[in-house]
Formats: structure tokens, sequence, C-alpha cells
């Protein structure tokens, strides 16, 4: 099984899926900007063990954990660089932090870049490159994956088109 985490400006999502494109278990709640990139931590803590117990296993079949997050992250650090809408973000070594607690690898990238390649892998974009996605929520971005992958460039945020750094 696989975890993902989709960490946005007003929702927290978590789904647990085998790596097929198909979602078994999912959480959902909404994100108290108030109480900050500290508030949504615990919030992650909490739905970790709710999100396996609902879905019948442990984290003993967990394999991996992807992460998409709402501003813009750092590959080589697998770190937060900032967020635009919730506060406490700020280089924050989110991939790290979530693989102390789930026990399991973690990648960290662009809420955009992950929903994109989810659509060129497993959605309406399966089977066609380039895809070019663009998300619209408590903020605007997008991204370009090309033969399957997220495409880069030669720095963060190649191509987004809302928030920058």
């Amino acid at each position: 099984m696989f975890l993902g985490i989709e960490i946005g400006g007003t929702k927290l999502q978590l789904g647990l899926g085998r790596g097929d494109g198909a979602i078994a278990s999912l959480w959902r709640g909404n994100v108290d900007r108030a109480a900050g990139g500290e508030g949504i931590r615990r919030q992650i803590v909490a739905a970790v063990p709710e999100l396996l117990a609902r879905a019948g296993t442990d984290r003993s079949h967990l394999r991996g954990v992807g992460i998409g997050f709402g501003g813009p992250t750092d590959d080589a650090t697998q770190s937060v660089i900032k967020s635009h809408h919730v506060a406490g973000w700020n280089g924050f070594p989110l991939a790290a932090w979530v693989t102390d607690l789930v026990g399991v690898p973690a990648v960290v990238c662009n809420d955009a870049d992950t929903a994109g390649l989810g659509e060129a892998l497993y959605g309406a974009g399966k089977g066609l490159s380039p895809v070019f996605y663009i998300t619209v929520g408590t903020g605007i971005g997008g991204g370009l994956i090309i033969d399957g992958e997220i495409y880069r460039c030669d720095g963060k945020g190649a191509t987004e088109i809302g928030h920058l750094l």
C-alpha cells in the first residue's frame, strides 16, 4: 500500500492505494489556518492511524508516501519552501518528518505537479504527452507532464502559473 497526502490551503486529504491509481481508503479534513503548519501536522498524526484502521491494514503494509503540497517545494531537500496560505511551513523538511512518522520513505512535490502526474498516468491524460494540468483552489497552480515525468526544467516552479517563490 502507498499513502498519499495532499496539503492545501483549505483542505487536507490522505488516501491509501495499491499504486494502480485506485483509492482504497480516503480521509478528508478542513485546514484551520489559524493553527498554522503545526495544526496540519497534528491532523496528519491523528489521521494516519484512522485511515489505516478504515482500510483494515497497518503501517507494516505501507511501502511509501507521496505528498502533494500546495506551494513551492524543493526537490533537492524534499522540503517545503513556503506556503502562500498557511503560516509555519517555511523551510520545513516535510518528507523527512513524514518518513519519521510512518517509517517508510516519503517524497514531497508541489500539488499541481502531483495532480498532473496522476492525470497523465491514470486519468484523462493517460496515454498522452504532453499533459498540462491546471488547478484552481485556494491558489492557482500548473504542472507539465512529458512522457510520464514531471517537467522540471532548470529550476523550482518551472511550469507554475500561479503563486511563485
